[in-house]
């Protein structure tokens, strides 16, 4: 190295950096996607050819873009990327124009992806070839991305490639670890009856090749070849499409005895392909972890099939499953598949499930109670999603089959919030009994709205409610006032929470509360000329402003979507005036309580203290049963669904 009194070249220290030192500043500039476009890595090349040579040499992954019209002395050469191991061949074909009948002119590009994926690797040398261990070949351009329609096109309708040119890479690479197929390969003609078992003879001439991703589920025809060297199967369609599922092509998962991992994306199965599938994956495999992501949006649909939803995680070994993980179902269809598997699934994870409207019936209620009761390592029940009009009955069937979650997701004011039940304790109390005594507490909504004491936390529960007493839940309307004051409070004393930074996407919201307000619950027409009568009071010029509104007549507050920070000082500077020479004063007060977003209710603002004062209120009433804390949750729910709905002046 130079000594500190020499200049030291770029050349030079880059030239001294250890390998691990390359890799982490080489890392550091790469894209944080897996996409060839971002990161720094390119401007870095273009600065110098030291700093070129450094970035070439270091690369371990290397995106190789083929165009139409390339020959085969354009195509770069590998000896210059010295360390790369990983290669992914991004095609770009634009065939030559073929009109389509009367339409318009299309590209004929099947062929010509053919060509293109050939072409980039026999130019490379025999030596640069045995060096790559994964391969990856992807379609990637704005051509296909402006033809594509993710929730109605079939993967096979598009234009493909076919199995015997993935016969030939195979046949080039012979280190092949991986193999990302990210095109469609084609399988509805009749050659591909003859060729995909070709295509999977070559594949199991490749002694280290134990992981495929394949684009469609067609494409697994002939894959018994891969028996008993396939670890791991990835199945996901390009360009964000469906993979189609049928259930009477479950029984080609069965030939892959040595897989140990599968992964299928965006599936469209019905419930019971679903069922089918997760009985057939611990057969004969010793271990085997299985993720399946389900869509119930498709191409092929079967008249009267009900359709999966959500993730399904399988931990299989020894022949059984012995952890089963779902999230985001419906709880209708949670029971439809456990009441079909096998007896030997030892844990059940629910980390998200959904009532439905509706009660389970009978006749599956019984069946889905069976299975959780045969599941040796338990069940685990994480957050229970209710839906927005929820009712109290299906709910009650989740807790009582699945058990208390941990978390409970419910539409609060403003959109959807998360609160935390509190642990079961022991009551004399039968469950039923509880729930009754929970839907008939309930103090008279009668106290009026006045901003708590400026050092209140937000949705501190008032000495005087009848929330206060101990393990008595309070009224809904209760909640709400406490929530009103707490954003109150907040006002006051400058912590308001903004629901939104400041910009075009969002809007200033004021809060009005007092007894006045409360009477504009009963005359809600007024409104608009009683915000324009504030505003100028103030001596805001503004034509006919345009303010948006929600009445929470039971809080006796009024919360005002503003449109513009003028207008919502000059409400504030109103309602201050309108106080002023008063003998007796209304007890009007009006606070700028933060910003919303435009796509969001103006009870956005509320959330907050909403969240607290409900998670205060089943705090404090933790001697409850929880089915009880459940019940009250559903009533507050009702209460504010049943709240006017926001309304523009």
């Amino acid at each position: 190295m130079a000594g500190p009194s020499q200049v030291t070249s770029l050349d030079s220290l880059v030239r001294h950096l250890s390998a691990d030192a390359a890799d982490v500043l080489v890392a550091a500039l790469l894209p944080k996607l897996d996409r060839p476009c971002g990161g720094a890595l390119g401007c870095v090349r273009l600065a110098s050819k030291s700093l070129r040579r450094f970035v070439d040499g270091s690369l371990r992954r290397l995106f190789l873009r083929v165009e139409s019209g390339s020959n085969r002395w354009e195509v770069p050469r590998l000896e210059r990327w010295g360390r790369v191991d990983s290669l992914e061949l991004l095609l770009e074909p634009h065939g030559p124009a073929v009109r389509n009948g009367d339409g318009p002119i299309m590209h004929n590009i099947g062929a010509e992806l053919d060509t293109l994926a050939l072409l980039a690797v026999t130019a490379q040398s025999p030596a640069m070839r045995q060096r790559i261990t994964s391969l990856a070949v992807r379609w990637d351009d704005d051509f296909i991305h402006a033809r594509v329609d993710p929730g109605h096109d079939d993967p096979n309708a598009l234009p493909s490639i076919s199995p015997l040119t993935v016969s030939h890479l195979a046949l080039l690479f012979p280190s092949l670890r991986e193999l990302n197929l990210d095109v469609v390969i084609s399988t509805l003609d009749r050659k591909s009856e003859l060729h995909l078992p070709m295509m999977y003879d070559a594949l199991a001439a490749q002694p280290y090749l134990d992981t495929l991703r394949l684009p469609t589920w067609g494409a697994l025809s002939g894959i018994g070849a891969l028996a008993t060297s396939l670890k791991r199967l990835r199945i996901s369609a390009p360009y964000f499409l469906t993979v189609e599922v049928p259930y009477e092509q479950l029984s080609v998962i069965s030939q892959l005895r040595a897989l140990k991992e599968l992964q299928v994306d965006a599936a469209h199965m019905t419930l019971d392909t679903l069922t089918s599938l997760l009985n057939a994956l611990p057969d004969g495999r010793p271990e085997l972890s299985a993720t399946l992501d389900l869509t119930p949006y498709g191409v092929l649909e079967q008249p009267g099939a009900v359709y999966g939803t959500g993730r399904w995680v399988c931990t299989c070994s020894g022949g059984a499953i012995r952890e089963l993980e779902c999230s985001g179902v419906e709880l209708a269809h949670l029971a439809s598949v456990c009441a079909g598997l096998a007896p030997y699934v030892s844990v059940l994870r629910v980390v998200e499930v959904r009532p439905g409207q509706d009660p389970l019936p009978p006749a599956q209620l019984g069946p889905f109670r069976a299975f959780v009761k045969r599941c040796g390592g338990g069940v685990r029940l994480v957050s229970l999603d209710l839906p927005q009009k929820a009712t109290l009955a299906p709910a009650q069937q989740a807790v009582e089959v699945l058990g208390v979650p941990q978390m409970l997701h419910w539409t609060a004011v403003g959109g959807r919030d998360q609160l935390s039940l509190p642990a079961p304790k022991h009551t004399d109390a039968p469950v039923a009994a509880a729930a009754a005594a929970a839907e008939a507490e309930a103090a008279p909504p009668g106290r009026v709205a006045q901003p708590a004491a400026a050092g209140a936390q937000p949705g501190a529960p008032q000495a005087d409610g009848e929330g206060s007493r101990a393990g008595a839940f309070p009224h809904p309307a209760e909640v709400l006032q406490r929530a009103v004051d707490g954003l109150a409070a907040a006002a006051a004393g400058g912590r308001a929470e903004a629901g939104a930074s400041d910009g075009a996407q969002s809007s200033p919201v004021v809060l009005a509360c007092g007894p006045f307000v409360g009477t504009l619950a009963f005359t809600p027409k007024v409104v608009k000329s009683w915000l324009k009568h504030l505003s100028r009071a103030a001596q805001w010029q503004a034509q006919a402003p345009v303010f948006a509104f929600q009445l929470l007549p039971s809080a006796e507050a009024l919360l005002v979507r503003c449109p513009g920070p003028e207008a919502a000082a000059a409400l504030v500077a109103g309602a201050a005036q309108a106080q002023v020479g008063r003998a007796a004063p209304s007890g009007l007060a009006a606070y700028h309580v933060g910003r919303v977003p435009a796509w969001r209710d103006v009870a956005f603002v509320l959330a907050p203290y909403m969240k607290q004062a409900m998670q205060q209120a089943l705090d404090a009433c933790g001697t409850h049963d929880p089915l009880a804390c459940l019940a009250f949750v559903v009533r507050v729910a009702k209460f504010l669904d049943d709240l006017p709905s926001e309304s523009r002046s």
